[in-house]
């Protein structure tokens, strides 16, 4: 459902998430913003790598030099203005579909399968 309302603005729901996630930082190191994430860095590269084709995110280098920051840019957030209102259309046909007591449940309960799955 989320994949197919952000088509329209070139976004899927990861690339939304993770510029989403930016979205008001001024940069996020590669290793935090997967792990706030909750994806692998690999995973994260490689949707880094299509944002930033798209010119939506910019990499530079922290003060180490292996260590690389994120910042979503203008583009970006441009493209992220245009995406909320799709994706929070989704959520609220979602909700609407589920009984509220199904979706607090969720709510609560994925933090807690997410940190089950972290790796050791």
């Amino acid at each position: 459902m989320y994949d197919d309302a952000l088509r329209p603005v070139n976004l899927r729901t990861t690339q939304f998430s993770v510029l989403a996630h930016l979205n008001g930082s001024e940069g996020v190191r590669v290793r935090d913003l997967a792990s706030g994430l909750q994806l692998e860095e690999t995973t994260l590269t490689r949707n880094l790598r299509l944002l930033e084709q798209e010119g939506w995110v910019a990499t530079r280098a922290g003060k180490d030099r292996r260590e690389k920051h994120i910042t979503i840019t203008k583009a970006g957030q441009e493209v992220l203005a245009k995406a909320v209102p799709r994706w929070r259309a989704v959520q609220e046909r979602l909700q609407q579909r589920v009984a509220t007591t199904t979706w607090d449940a969720a709510f609560r309960t994925l933090p807690k399968l997410a940190a089950g799955a972290a790796p050791d």
